[in-house]
Parts: C-alpha cells; structure tokens; sequence
C-alpha cells in the first residue's frame, strides 16, 4: 500500500465518524424536543384547569373546595380569603339583583340573602352578636342597670338615635350608666356600648324603661337596602354606597324563606324621615328568662369583612374592646 492510499484510508475513517455523530446528536435533539413538548403541555393543561378553577369559581381538578363553596375555609378572624374577604370585601353590583337562599357555614340556621348582595353562595352565618350577645345580657336585669345619666348632651345623642331607629321606643347607647365604668385612676374604659375613647358602636331598643315589653318597632335608614337573615331574628344591613354594615339582634323577623318575606314586607314601611321597618323588639336571644329586658341589639360596622372580624373577635373574647376598634364604625356618625 502507498503512502497516498493510507491517507484516503484515513479520510474515509474520518468521514463516517462525522456522519455517525451528527445522526446520534439528531436524534438527541429530538427527543429533547419531544420531551419538552409533552411536558410543556402537561403544564399548560394544569394552569388551564387552575385558571378555570379561578375564574368561575367551579370544582379544583385537586378536589380543593373551590373558593365560592361552603366548603372554602375561612380563619375565624372571619378574614375569608376575601377580604382578605381575601378581602370578603368583593366589589357589588349596586343594582338589585334576585334574593338568594344560601347555606349556612358554620352551624347556624339559613343565610337569606336578598337585594343587590351578592348573587353567590357566600361564607357568612351567625355572628357572635346571635351567640353571644343574649347569653351576656341575660346577666343584666332590667333598666336600673342601663338608667340613663344626667348628661344634657349625651342625652341629647341617644334622642338623636331613638327618632332614627324606633317608634314608639328610645334608645339607650350614648347615656347609658354603663359607660361611666372607670379604671383605679378615673380614666375611662371600654363598654358594652362604647369604646373608652368616645366611639358609640352599638345601641339598645327598649319599649318602656321597665325593658318587659315588645311594643316598640326597629327601623333603619333606608339607604342600608342590602340585608340578609344570618339566624333566626337577626338582620344584616348594608348600604350598597358606602359598605357600611348594621346589624339588628333580637328582632322579629325569623328564619328562613318566611323570614324573608317578613322582612321584605315589613320594609315596604317607611317613615317620612326615610327609616324602614325591620320589625318588633324582643326576637331571639332578646329577652331574659323572666320576661325582663326585652329589647334589640344594633352594632354599625364600617363594611362586612370588619362585622366579620368584629364578631370573631367578640366570640373569643366576649365584648368587643378597644383592641378591636378599627372594625367598628361611630352610630353618631349617622346623625350629624
């Protein structure tokens, strides 16, 4: 063999070498790109399913309580992933929408949902105003317990509310004894009624200062037109405008589908000065054993995620405190 046949030898040795590497770095490549292929597209269907999940509040594909059923958990700050209602605190639609019958939560009775609240099932139910509140009034007997201080300008405050919110009743909040409670040092402390820096948050109705009679009416100003029945006797309103919650304790009105239809009747009342009629004092939880103390129980809220919070707050610690502010709005508020 010649020195030039070696050498072509040796060039055909090194050409199907190339040949064989690019053939296998070919076929690397795709399956590389197949590979990629059927897992990118396994990631797309899961972000598909999760964003439909999302968006129109159906089933998870993991089998996840989907945010909008009863099912979704909610912290018992009642920050429901919303507001945090993730924020309960979801934008309406202020024109009315078909009342809805939603279930319960946490226990209680039927949520009714009617006017523009809401068209979804949403996590709601017995505060801790319906729990709470008539196991620590029972302890109160009647009115020597609530009589009202001489006070011309608290008073005056209290007769402010009593045109808004009864009739034939008065309201007992502003003046109430109750709120003199001082600390060692004579600084003032929190209350049934008020926080020790001033702020009224709720309201008692009574028909007569004896508190051991029904006959006086609940009303509110019209423009809380939003309202639902979390239990039996107990009303939320919400003034679709400004996102501020009243809620009426011990008012007769009941549950249900019948409670409903209560209220809607009861609220084609209204009064010149722009009230509607909730109903009679004296529901549910709201008169003691005896007879005595007979009334309703109003607190005002500045929106629903903070009646939420204030409510599990007061469930833990059995009034609401100064601690709890924020999430408590100023009756006064309504009336300058």
């Amino acid at each position: 063999m010649t020195r030039t046949d070696d050498l072509r030898g040796r060039a055909r040795d090194r050409g199907a070498s190339l040949v064989e590497y690019v053939i296998v770095v070919g076929l690397v490549a795709l399956l590389a790109v197949a590979g990629f292929r059927a897992f990118g597209g396994t990631l797309s269907g899961k972000a598909e399913e999760q964003a439909r999940c999302i968006e129109d509040f159906t089933t998870c594909p993991d089998g996840q309580p989907r945010a909008g059923s009863p099912d979704f958990g909610i912290e018992r700050t009642r920050q429901p992933a919303l507001q945090q209602l993730v924020t309960l605190q979801r934008s309406r639609p202020p024109t009315p929408s078909p009342a809805v019958e939603s279930t319960d939560d946490d226990g209680g009775d039927d949520n009714t949902w009617s006017n523009s609240w809401d068209g979804r099932q949403r996590p709601s139910g017995p505060s801790a105003d319906e729990e709470m509140v008539g196991a620590a009034e029972a302890e109160t007997k009647p009115l020597p317990a609530d009589k009202q201080v001489s006070d011309p300008t608290l008073r005056a405050i209290d007769a402010k509310l009593s045109g808004l919110f009864t009739d034939t009743g008065f309201v007992r909040a502003a003046s109430s004894v109750r709120n003199q409670s001082v600390t060692a040092d004579g600084k003032p402390t929190d209350s049934h009624y008020t926080f020790k820096d001033g702020k009224l948050h709720t309201l008692h109705i009574f028909a007569n200062e004896a508190a051991d009679s029904d006959a006086a009416n609940v009303y509110i100003p019209k423009a809380f037109s939003d309202v639902m029945i979390t239990s039996k006797d107990t009303v939320v309103a919400r003034n679709p405008k400004t996102g501020e919650v009243i809620l009426i304790a011990h008012v007769q009105v009941g549950s249900g589908p019948q409670g409903l239809k209560t209220l809607r009747e009861n609220m084609k009342t209204v009064r010149p000065n722009g009230t509607v009629l909730i109903g009679k004092i004296g529901g549910e939880g709201g008169v003691g054993a005896d007879g005595s103390y007979t009334h309703s129980h109003l607190s005002f809220f500045p929106n629903e995620a903070a009646r939420l919070r204030a409510t599990a707050y007061k469930k833990k610690n059995w009034e609401y405190t100064s601690e709890t502010s924020e999430n408590l709005a100023d009756f006064r508020d309504l009336i300058e």
